[in-house]
């Protein structure tokens, strides 16, 4: 089954990226204490509503007004504030897209990775965090963006839009990434294993062959870059896996975006499940289904568990329900993924798993049924009920080290009673 999962900018809010309004709030706040043309970032914020992507679009126009000024013969000292201030927020959106942790992008796209396997699975963005190759790094599951391998070198050479068929999970970065730059010399691809975020005036010399590079991201308001490679190809290949996908996702957007809303419609019209992940707005696409979940939820329990199966089946099982009680998951799996810590915060942080309705991988209920704690065990018995391994989790449970415990083994008959009554 082809499945297109696009995920949004609020996949990664939990993550520690901020949506675009606490950007601008965060840049202005920056600016204040940096010293960095405070004055002229907070009036041109005021000016649009604490939007940053009318921030870069009118310092993109001020800067490019430099090189027909100076053709004049005209001074551009004038525009000297905004061509600092035009850099600085270069610099900023790649620094705080850097600033997922490794160990929780696994946690949040780990399982979706692992379990995508079993599907022909299509990842697209337009967010610009390594949250997804970072989970598929640590997995050593294998993930298909578009470049070569980086073998012994420092960067890595483009070789073209992935296949739609191949091993392991394809991910069409729509917009870049802060690993992505630009050779000067001829705008290909490259990227680097250890990624710097760029201040806007600068670029950055590789010393293995000399090359200048600048970053690639396409910021807000720079759609028209788009149209340049391997933007323009990305872009068409998110449209025909829109075109010929079983199962369309799209999770943490929404789509505002006229080219994620036009792929979102076309999914819908060829009569396509088509799913809108937000546990707070409703479907901007007639014809598709809501899941109110947070990200997290989504992405650590549903869609793995889904992708077990039938997927279209089991997001549908789900399609409409209120939002389960507090949100996302992840602090409590951040929680759980610790051996070390007090039990109570491990007892708590299942029952907040387990009052959401969320079910783990098997690895990680396998590890808190043989907790050193009898009583971390017995409660991680509730996670088994709703997981698609169940069989396997009952081995595990009944070889526990506590089997022989007796609130366990009380648990553990209610849990098989339940089972054999469902």
């Amino acid at each position: 089954m082809k499945v297109l999962l696009f995920a949004g900018a609020g996949t990664s809010v939990e993550l520690g990226v901020p949506a675009m309004a606490g950007l601008a709030t965060e840049f202005r706040d920056h600016c204040r204490h940096g010293g960095i043309q405070a004055d002229l970032v907070e009036k041109l914020l005021k000016q649009n509503g604490m939007d940053l992507e009318m921030l870069i679009e009118i310092l993109d126009q001020l800067n490019g007004a430099a090189p027909a000024l100076k053709g004049l013969g005209e001074t551009v000292n004038a525009l000297e504030p905004a061509a600092e201030a035009h850099a600085e927020v270069e610099w900023f959106v790649q620094h705080l897209a850097e600033r997922v942790k490794a160990q929780d992008a696994a946690l949040m796209w780990g399982p979706v990775i692992s379990a995508g396997g079993s599907h022909d699975l299509t990842v697209a963005t337009t967010n610009y965090d390594r949250a997804v190759e970072m989970a598929a790094k640590g997995a050593d599951l294998e993930l298909r963006d578009g470049f070569d391998k980086f073998s012994e070198r420092e960067f890595a050479s483009w070789e073209g839009v992935p296949a739609d068929r191949g091993e392991g999970v394809r991910l069409l970065k729509l917009h870049g990434s802060t690993d992505w730059y630009s050779r000067n010399d001829s705008d290909e691809p490259v990227k680097l294993r250890h990624p710097v975020a760029l201040y806007g005036r600068y670029d950055l010399r590789l010393p293995s062959n000399g090359q200048n590079l600048r970053s690639a991201l396409i910021l807000p308001s720079r759609e028209k870059r788009l149209t340049h490679e391997p933007y323009m190809s990305l872009s068409q290949a998110f449209l025909n896996e829109a075109d010929q996908c079983d199962v369309a996702i799209f999770a943490g957007s929404s789509l505002r975006d006229p080219h994620i809303k036009t792929a979102a419609q076309r999914t819908v019209s060829r009569g396509v499940p088509t799913f809108i992940v937000d546990p707070k707005e409703n479907p901007t696409v007639a014809g598709a289904q809501s899941i109110r979940q947070c990200a997290s939820m989504f992405l650590i329990s549903t869609l793995p568990k889904a992708l077990t199966g039938d997927v279209s089946k089991a997001l549908n099982a789900v399609a409409d329900r209120l939002p389960a009680p507090d949100g996302g998951i992840l602090d409590a799996v951040r929680i759980l993924s610790r051996s070390e810590g007090e039990p109570l915060s491990r007892r708590d942080a299942i029952e907040r798993v387990d009052a959401t309705g969320a079910t783990l991988g098997i690895e990680q209920i396998e590890k808190l049924l043989a907790d050193e704690d009898a009583s971390v065990a017995k409660h991680a018995l509730s996670l088994v009920y709703g997981s698609p391994h169940v069989a396997d989790l009952l081995k595990a449970a009944r070889k526990s080290p506590h089997s022989e415990d007796k609130a366990y083994g009380a648990d553990l008959a209610l849990l098989m009673k339940m089972l054999k009554e469902a």
